[in-house]
């Protein structure tokens, strides 16, 4: 059963890439609308996600550790990530990231509200969420998620760089310099 769950996690890992991937994009809207393909890759992935949840929750869970308040710190974790990841999300057009309307261009790069200190605000909630999680769960499976999550965090966010870099070009370079990627720097003036 653990094969099965971490199989379906990796390959949740590998479709999202593949599927963001512009000229998987670009092929794709050749033959179907952009709200349509943007719907599929959602619908894939919140199926592959909820059939990993499934497995997950079929698996007999040990207890790595244990201390006088793990939960409640791991549920503190999960509201601050949570308020990061909404407060980041608020300068995304949810209709559009969701497949319900087009994706516009991007025309101007964001450097406002979380993104003056970090330049993937919601990678940045989405650790502290996993973190939140692992000191709720603290098991085998749920850290094996995380470490999972995690290099892909960084490996998506590289290649959603290049991206950027294409878009944006020196204007992202400079941005690059000076915020950093994941972790804030909330003393940038």
């Amino acid at each position: 059963m653990q094969f099965i769950y971490y199989f379906i996690l990796v390959l949740f890992f590998i479709l999202h890439s593949f599927f963001a991937a512009t000229k998987i994009k670009k092929k794709a809207h050749q033959f179907v609308l952009p709200t349509t393909f943007r719907l599929f890759y959602n619908s894939q992935s919140a199926v592959l996600l909820l059939l990993a949840g499934w497995l997950y929750l079929q698996i007999d869970h040990t207890v790595l550790f244990e201390f006088y308040g793990r939960e409640i710190l791991g549920w503190s974790l999960i509201a601050i990530g949570s308020v990061l990841g909404y407060i980041s999300f608020s300068s995304y057009n949810t209709a559009e990231f969701l497949g319900f309307a087009e994706e516009n261009e991007l025309t101007n790069l964001s450097v406002d509200g979380m993104n003056k200190y970090v330049r993937h605000p919601l990678y940045f909630a989405t650790l502290i969420l996993l973190l939140g999680g692992f000191f709720i769960a603290a098991n085998f499976e749920y850290l094996g998620f995380m470490i999972l999550s995690i290099i892909y965090l960084i490996v998506g966010t590289l290649l959603e760089e290049k991206k950027l870099i294409v878009t944006f070009g020196q204007e992202y370079l400079d941005y690059k310099k000076n915020v950093p990627m994941i972790i804030p720097n909330f003393f940038i003036k």
